[in-house]
């Protein structure tokens, strides 16, 4: 029967890591966050034949998540102490290690080979995975919005021009003119930053974020639609949704990467700050047990001396009855013998008088 680790990943299937973006967006928390990211990164080539992909980790899933998981740690102003050994600032501080980590565990408790296979080839590869990973954050860092915009495009669209393009209105729309307003203002501020992004992201920010309420009215103060509800759109409705929440997650990607790189080298000391304490606790754990079995040994050897003082006043008292009973015993045989002695003495005595008497008479 399998085990809960097993069932939790038989419900999480690898698509991509714009899918895991997307996922993780609907998730509140960062913890809750990391629970399934870790799955999902993890279960990456589980279900294909080759078995080679099973110990391989995609690198732009993991910096999805890590910048997901960062902005909602960021959002809850988490300060653990190291005495919490808090998952999170663990994975943030060392993301590949932490993974890896968790692969072991998987593998424990589990008889799935290929999560097997994922966890040594996780040990042995831990020094790539993190040039990988650090490669790839640089990479983001250097990135333009304009170029963020366009790396969340639908695949085979590779600029911002021929997605606007796309997402022009049908025939009825263009006819009837019902364009919304707020559509048309983000399709201008849009096409006039992809053209000069030097004054700012200003206008593009605040255009994206009204026309997301436009088409969803409910939605609370800094909350995104999650995939879901914009799956329920149709037509052009639906990509022009989808380009305006890109855009300005983009924008927040970029606005945010200082405070997640502050963040996250917060956490990299909270890490081996954290792993410190944990050797410490460790030991000194193993310092008590040292302690407890020399203890142990002490008490032992004073209990076996006691027994052993005890077995040597019984040897010792054991022959000076046997003494006591011995000289009584040649006391007696000694006593009996003078008797014998005696008593031969006067025979031989009276036997010398009757032969002299007798040789007297002769």
């Amino acid at each position: 029967m399998p085990n809960q680790k097993e069932t939790k990943y038989e419900k999480v299937k690898f698509v991509s890591a714009e899918d895991l973006g997307n996922k993780l967006d609907a998730i509140q928390g960062a913890q809750a966050k990391l629970e399934y990211a870790q799955m999902y990164i993890l279960s990456y080539g589980l279900d294909e034949d080759d078995p080679e992909l099973a110990d391989e980790i995609d690198i732009e899933s993991v910096l999805v998540a890590k910048n997901k998981i960062a902005e909602a740690a960021l959002a809850e102003n988490k300060n653990p102490t190291v005495q919490e050994a808090d998952k999170v600032s663990l994975f943030l501080g060392d993301t590949m290690g932490y993974l890896t980590s968790v692969s072991k565990q998987i593998s424990v408790n589990t008889d799935d080979n290929k999560l097997m296979r994922k966890s040594i080839n996780g040990v042995t590869t831990l020094p790539a995975y993190r040039d990988a990973l650090r490669d790839a954050e640089n990479k983001q860092r250097n990135k333009s919005v304009t170029q963020k915009i366009e790396g969340k495009l639908p695949r085979g669209v590779d600029s911002i021009k021929d997605q606007l393009a796309n997402c022009k209105g049908g025939f009825w729309e263009r006819t009837f003119r019902t364009t919304s307003a707020e559509y048309k203002n983000f399709e201008r501020e849009l096409e006039s930053y992809s053209k000069d992004d030097s004054k700012g992201t200003k206008n593009l920010e605040s255009s994206s974020l009204a026309y997301i309420k436009h088409k969803f009215p409910n939605l609370k103060e800094g909350q995104l639609p999650t995939q879901e509800q914009i799956n329920s759109l149709s037509g052009a409705g639906k990509d022009r949704t989808m380009l305006a929440v890109n855009t300005y997650r983009a924008i927040m990607e970029a606005k945010n990467q200082p405070r997640i790189d502050n963040y996250t080298n917060k956490c990299k000391k909270y890490y081996s700050d954290c792993v410190a304490y944990q050797r410490k606790e460790y030991e000194k754990k193993v310092q008590e047990i040292e302690n407890d079995v020399k203890q142990l040994g002490k008490e032992i050897e004073a209990a076996n001396s006691a027994n052993a003082q005890k077995e040597e006043n019984i040897i010792v008292e054991a022959p000076k009855e046997d003494i006591s009973f011995q000289n009584q015993l040649s006391e007696d045989v000694k006593e009996v013998n003078e008797e014998e002695m005696e008593n031969l003495n006067i025979n031989e005595a009276s036997k010398s008088l009757e032969e002299d008497e007798m040789g007297m008479e002769q």
